[in-house]
């Protein structure tokens, strides 16, 4: 009897230990004391996936309290869900992957940005959404001390009702309480909803404890930033939020809290912006109407103020505008069947290459074939255009639904040569009547007056660059994003094989607009409460969230549209370009605005600018703005006469004061020039960060790269991975990791890659000590070749040495650039800032934007092939590029100032460098930004360029000859 009860203990202890190993549950689960945690334990272990294992943690958490060590313990070390929530946040997210390669590139990621290139959010929506929660609760849950209150904090973000904390509230105050009551009042400061307008919030500020917590907290929440950041910067000018400080308790409980709206957007803020441009009242009241209110107006818009009129209609300037807005021009061609003489042109600009204006082509050459062609207001009786001059009319029928960009643009951009050559050809006369060729053909521009129309001659022939497809590439062209989202070109490194563009999730300037900026923008909108009656602009600044809303705008002042007075009945209109001495002038509100050519500073003989009239001496000072200076004469040029140091920025050490940063960070120096009133606002050089890992933010995008060649998105993830700092921005691939090297800025770099990353590009080898001044220092300076060999470079001004590239030169509005910059998060506008958003729009892939600001007070934006041996393909689609960039800031486009950080240049100046020939192709070839011909080559160059291949063979043969012999 003994012996059978024995066996039955033993079936039964078999089968519970055969229960415990048949499930996924770890050995420490069994240890733990309480009971029902000691089921629990078993319980979330058995869930197949991370969301589950912690849905069912969050309810065990109310029985099993912070007390019941062994429980958490064994969670913390065990659990799938929390061992990935500590590899990367986002990474217990990776099973909502609805595509098999996206949920393994997420199971394989470190890091957001290694998984989102092949997980697409318009189809990952729900992955993404996880991943926004999983990152957005990780700056308050990684403050936790307590293993539980971490690992609740985490989950609560996980399970996806951060936007609802009622029902998880208990427990998080349950497992975050003592030390960790920061982490609960973090996560109710986060997702507590604000108004739009954070106004009613600042005397929440007076009850600040410090003075220095007082002036931060009113000026960042006068700022146009998101919710997230604004808490941000003052937890970190102020302490972390304490339930028991009077500044916390204040933003947690303010009666007029009230949920958040996106604000409200006319049907296009895009074209309202365009209306400005309206010479007369009638037609900007109009347009006005039409784009803020409804499109009902359009009939009456369109007839009263009609674009179909010759190119010097006085309404050409809005029409442009809108025109610009509606079909931007965009650089490269292909895909084309009908119209495929136009693919493959990789450095033209086309409005409408695409196969929907293919077919429109095509459906109206076959409609020419009747016997009449209509162009606008023109009816032109024709013979059949199959016998006469095919190959014309199908590329007129092309340009016309292609729409080639340029300069001067109008309805009808044919050539008057083009137009009397095929209608003398084939014009049918017996059906004309009185018209003659030339009474049809003169009204139209000439192809000798450069930019006003587009040569046919180009179209006639299939590209000659369709074997050198891969030399530049358009990755966004055709558009490979969502309705949603914006395109823009990948050119950092990539840890893996990742797509050469990102779609970043996009806001709508207006309800049927289809002008879009990327998230995290600051931009500037036409403001909807203003009177158009009035001569004067009135915008707002706003910001374009996580969510695609439009939120948070700030009115900006209204500027009046007055002239300026340069002496007796002297006067320029608003918007007016001109020169006075020299200099380069605009007229902007009632103020006259100058490049800087002369100067008297202390009183001395006058100084006329960069070269030669400063002494030349190079002693370098480094002024409050972060710009190095080659001399103080230079400095005091450009108003700047107080100096941080009398020497160069960069050997500067700026962290050497004590206290710089407050305790639990230290000092990490971070050069930048400021183009705002740093008088006003000073230009910090260096910034504080956190001692611990722990508490870095992961959403702050600020690129280094480490000494071992890896990008961490900022500097405190770099430090948390105890790697050492090679440079800041974005790792660099295609350049020189030796040096130092001079920058054309002026400032020393420890590589080429280096002044690459802080978009510089370099002046010459070794560290800075010469400056461009007729010679006399820069005659020690050896210059780097220029590639390729034919170019003749620029050289920017203040410099030694040229580049093979395209140069910008902007002036700004010093009242508009400060008031950008009080709204922006750091308040200030740095040229990082500017060059990084222009370079957003640089849509060739081996192009990209640099600059500096100049000794005369510009700043020089220079745009260039971003590989170390470019090809003249590539110079001259870069050249294209900033052409096309360069006629956005000279038509006032809502396309590039609708961003905020550029919406304050005024003027803006082009030069160019120059190619003899394109290599590989007919030397006959020349090129033209915006219009390109073919020209016969005379008979003396033919036979020059067949005697030369003759030679070329005869060599060859000959040597072969010569080699047998030797060998034999």
């Amino acid at each position: 009897m003994c012996r059978f009860s024995n066996m039955i203990l033993l079936a039964i202890a078999c089968l519970m230990i055969n229960a415990f190993v048949s499930s996924k549950a770890p050995l420490c689960c069994s240890s733990i004391v309480n009971e029902k945690c000691r089921q629990s334990c078993v319980q979330v272990h058995n869930q197949d996936s991370p969301i589950p294992q912690i849905q069912m943690l969050l309810t065990s958490a109310e029985e099993c309290t912070p007390e019941f060590t062994d429980f958490w313990q064994c969670i913390n070390a065990t659990l799938p869900a929390v061992r990935l929530m500590k590899q990367w946040p986002g990474k217990a997210c990776c099973d909502m992957a609805k595509g098999k390669e996206c949920r393994k590139k997420c199971n394989s990621a470190d890091s957001r940005d290694t998984m989102e290139r092949s997980c697409k959010e318009n189809s990952e929506a729900s992955l993404v959404a996880c991943i926004n929660n999983q990152e957005d609760g990780h700056p308050c849950c990684s403050k936790a001390i307590g293993t539980s209150c971490g690992i609740v904090c985490q989950g609560i973000y996980l399970a996806g009702v951060s936007s609802n904390l009622r029902p998880n509230r208990k427990v998080l105050g349950q497992h975050c309480r003592d030390t960790d009551k920061m982490v609960e009042t973090c996560v109710l400061m986060q997702r507590q909803p604000q108004s739009n307008s954070t106004q009613h919030y600042l005397p929440c500020c007076d009850k600040a404890q410090t003075a220095s917590c007082k002036s931060k907290c009113r000026s960042v929440l006068q700022t146009v930033m998101s919710e997230e950041d604004q808490i941000e910067e003052v937890i970190k000018a102020c302490s972390y939020p304490q339930p028991t400080d009077p500044l916390w308790q204040c933003f947690l409980h303010n009666p007029q809290t009230k949920k958040n709206e996106s604000a409200p957007l006319s049907v296009d803020n895009a074209k309202f912006q365009c209306c400005g441009k309206a010479a007369s009242a009638r037609c900007r009241e109009l347009c006005s109407q039409t784009y803020r209110k409804r499109l009902s107006y359009q009939s009456e818009f369109e007839s009263s103020c009609s674009y179909i009129q010759p190119v010097s209609t006085v309404e050409s300037s809005m029409h442009n505008c809108l025109n610009d807005v509606d079909l931007p021009c965009k650089l490269g061609c292909s895909g084309l069947s009908f119209c495929h003489n136009f693919n493959h042109r990789p450095t033209e600009l086309f409005r409408s290459c695409t196969p929907a204006a293919d077919a429109a082509a095509e459906r109206v050459y076959n409609f020419w074939k009747n016997g009449v062609i209509h162009l606008h207001q023109l009816t032109i009786p024709v013979k059949d255009i199959d016998q006469c001059k095919p190959a014309m009319w199908k590329a007129i029928a092309c340009a016309l639904e292609i729409k080639p960009c340029i300069s001067q643009q109008s309805l009808i951009t044919l050539c008057k040569e083009d137009c009397l050559l095929v209608l003398n050809m084939c014009v049918d006369t017996s059906k004309s009547g009185e018209q003659t060729v030339p009474a049809l053909c003169n009204a139209l521009p000439s192809k000798h007056v450069h930019g006003t129309c587009v040569s046919m001659d180009q179209y006639l022939h299939p590209s000659p660059y369709a074997s050198r497809t891969m030399e530049v590439k358009h990755p966004c062209n055709p558009n490979p994003c969502g309705v949603d989202e914006v395109c823009l070109v990948r050119r950092r490194v990539c840890k893996h094989d990742c797509l050469p563009y990102v779609c970043h999730k996009a806001c709508r300037l207006g309800q049927e607009s289809k002008l879009l900026v990327p998230k995290g923008t600051n931009v500037r909108l036409a403001n909807l409460d203003a009177d158009v009656s009035l001569q004067e602009d009135c915008y707002q600044a706003c910001y374009c969230s996580s969510k695609g809303l439009i939120e948070n705008c700030k009115s900006l002042p209204c500027l009046r549209r007055d002239a300026c007075q340069l002496g007796h009945e002297n006067s320029r209109e608003h918007g007016a370009q001109f020169s006075v001495d020299g200099s380069k002038c605009v007229c902007f509100s009632g103020k006259v605005i100058c490049s800087r050519r002369t100067c008297h500073p202390d009183n001395s003989p006058l100084y006329t600018g960069m070269p030669g009239s400063c002494p030349t001496e190079y002693d370098p000072v480094c002024g409050p703005n972060g710009k190095t200076y080659p001399n103080a004469c230079h400095a005091k040029c450009a108003g700047v006469y107080s100096f941080t140091a009398k020497k160069a920025c960069s050997d500067r050490d700026v962290c050497s004061q004590r206290d710089v940063c407050p305790a639990g960070t230290h000092c990490v120096p971070r050069p930048q020039i400021c183009l705002n009133d740093v008088s006003v606002v000073p230009c910090p050089q260096y910034e504080c960060v956190n001692e611990s890992g722990l508490l870095c933010n992961y959403h702050h995008h600020d690129p280094v790269c480490s000494t071992t060649g890896e990008e961490f998105t900022n500097m405190c993830l770099l430090l948390a991975h105890r790697k050492s700092l090679a440079y800041r921005g974005h790792c660099q691939t295609s350049c020189s990791n030796s040096g130092p090297v001079c920058g054309h800025d002026g400032e020393t770099y420890v590589s080429q890659c280096a002044a690459w990353a802080a978009r510089v590009t370099v002046d010459y080898s070794g560290k800075c000590g010469a400056f461009g001044d007729s010679g006399k220092t820069c005659s020690r300076v050896e210059c780097p070749p220029l590639h390729p060999a034919s170019c003749e470079g620029v050289i920017p001004p203040g410099a030694c040495c040229p580049i093979c590239a395209t140069q910008l030169t902007l002036l700004w509005d010093p009242r508009l650039m400060s008031e950008a910059a009080n709204l922006k998060k750091t308040r200030t506008i740095s040229t990082m800032d500017v060059l990084t958003s222009l370079s957003d729009h640089v849509s060739v892939q081996e192009c990209d934007v640099f600059g500096h600001l100049s000794v005369n007070g510009e700043l020089i934006v220079i745009i260039g092939p971003n590989v170390l041996l470019p090809t003249a393909l590539q110079v001259e689609a870069c050249q294209s590029e900033a052409e096309r960039i360069h006629n956005l800031f000279k038509m006032g486009s809502p396309t590039i100032l609708s961003y905020l950080t550029l919406s304050p240049f005024l003027l803006v100046s082009l030069e160019k460098s120059s190619v003899s020939h394109l290599t590989g192709l007919d030397p006959t070839y020349q090129s033209d930004a915006h219009s390109r011909n073919f020209h016969s080559a005379d008979n003396s160059s033919q036979t020059l360029s067949s005697h030369f291949w003759v030679l070329v063979c005869f060599w060859v043969l000959l040597s072969v000859l010569c080699n047998k012999q030797h060998l034999l």
